[in-house]
């Protein structure tokens, strides 16, 4: 059976349908909208003609472009995350004929049914997002889950897809030491992780409104580190103004499956520290620290990242080393996040490199209290719902938490790396507020 062929198959038996009747006319399942361009808010998107380069945004949100979209066809539906798209084959849609690819959850399978905008023959179309292209001005716009890449301006001296993807393991005890068979494997553009692989990575669930669709259960949309038996490290935007948030979960690996071989922790949060100079308009200083209210049981899933606090790694830049990132969060941008933990791995690019894609970002600060990390060419990054994620880098064995997934234009398209906070400007902080 053929690709196309099995790929129809499958969405015909997600959206549990069998194909319109005999001389059925296909129907949109949105109205038709003027393409218009996009700014995200909290969570989901709406439309908007322009941004001012002057307007605030939430905490970390997804920079979007300003300007119009006058090299796209127009639009014809309204995808389920609220932006103009196009009704088409999905066949001919990128990120969700990947989408189908995958082992689907019940999120993703709900996306795809209200994906659905009608039918070409008996073959289901699909509403396809449009495709950004870069800001020819300062615009922005963020939400409040996420990381990326952006579109265009293919910027000079990023990293070649060249480097190794298996690392040795044998390291001490106490910190960074994986427990599966082998090292970490190349979150958009990566591959489910195995047990063991992450035994530091935490899920950090907010309470949900008790009439939400979630009632009774947390809703995961941020990742965190785990840095000792009571502390997790995540990003400033997942904490700011967030009191839903009270739960750590570690060694999870399949938020909805229960027979994955993972054996989850729940622990409570006991007390929460933004940085007291970050920024929510300026993305500076984007960092955070959990403490638990209980210690966290250390077993062969569970085991804290190391700190860089050796002279040799708190010095080193980074540039052209492959660490890796993993997350809960979305497939691709503005898409439904992943039950499966993705993990990546992306090279470094130097501050001045990520200076000049980000440029036209006017409340985008890039300097040495962060860290770059992505492809020129895209197709790997982290994305909505890995905020606050680790960005570990291997040495001798052992991961050295390094960066904390902080924001991004849309996720892992070409010309823009995916923006961290830098673990080694923050030690001090971290070391005094862990003694709180």
């Amino acid at each position: 059976m053929s690709r196309t062929r099995s790929a129809t198959l499958l969405l015909l038996a997600v959206l549990g349908v069998c194909g319109p009747a005999p001389g059925a006319r296909a129907v949109l399942s949105r109205k038709p909208t003027a393409a218009t361009a996009t700014t995200t808010t909290t969570s989901t998107t709406t439309a908007s003609s322009s941004t001012s380069a002057n307007s605030t945004p939430r905490p970390f949100e997804d920079l979007v472009e300003a300007g119009t979209r006058d090299l796209e066809p127009p639009s014809d539906c309204i995808t389920p995350a609220n932006l103009p798209g196009n009704c088409q084959r999905i066949q001919t849609c990128h990120p969700l004929y990947q989408l189908m690819q995958l082992r689907l959850n019940s999120v993703q399978i709900d996306f795809l049914r209200r994906s659905q905008c009608g039918f070409e023959g008996r073959n289901p179309k699909v509403c396809c997002p449009q495709r950004a292209r870069a800001p020819s001005q300062g615009g922005h716009i963020p939400d409040w889950n996420r990381v990326a890449g952006f579109t265009p301006i293919p910027t000079e001296g990023f990293p070649k897809e060249n480097f190794p993807t298996d690392f040795p393991i044998s390291a001490p005890r106490s910190c960074g030491r994986q427990h599966a068979s082998t090292g970490l494997t190349r979150v958009v553009g990566g591959q489910a992780a195995r047990n063991g692989e992450w035994p530091w990575i935490v899920a950090l669930g907010y309470k949900t409104h008790p009439r939400s669709s979630f009632a009774g259960r947390p809703q995961f949309k941020c990742g965190g580190t785990l840095v000792s038996e009571k502390h997790v490290i995540t990003a400033g935007h997942c904490v700011y103004q967030k009191s839903n948030l009270y739960l750590a979960r570690l060694a999870e690996l399949d938020l909805e499956d229960d027979e994955d071989g993972a054996h989850p922790v729940d622990i409570e949060i006991a007390t929460k520290h933004v940085h007291p100079d970050y920024s929510p308009t300026r993305f500076t200083n984007d960092i955070s620290i959990l403490t638990l209210r209980r210690a966290a049981p250390f077993t062969d899933g569970i085991e804290p990242a190391c700190l860089p606090m050796r002279p040799d790694i708190r010095s080193r830049s980074f540039v052209r080393d492959n660490p890796f990132t993993a997350g809960w969060g979305s497939t691709f941008f503005n898409g439904p996040s992943s039950s499966a933990l993705m993990q990546v791995q992306l090279p470094v690019v130097s501050v001045e490199e990520c200076q000049r894609a980000f440029a036209s970002i006017k409340t985008a600060t890039i300097d040495n209290r962060t860290i770059c990390a992505g492809l020129q060419k895209g197709g790997k990054d982290a994305c909505q719902g890995d905020s606050g994620g680790p960005l570990v880098w291997p040495w001798e064995g052992t991961y050295y938490l390094i960066g904390v997934v902080s924001y991004g234009l849309r996720c892992a398209e070409a010309g823009y790396p995916g923006v961290y906070t830098r673990v080694t400007e923050f030690l001090d902080w971290i070391q005094e507020t862990m003694k709180v």
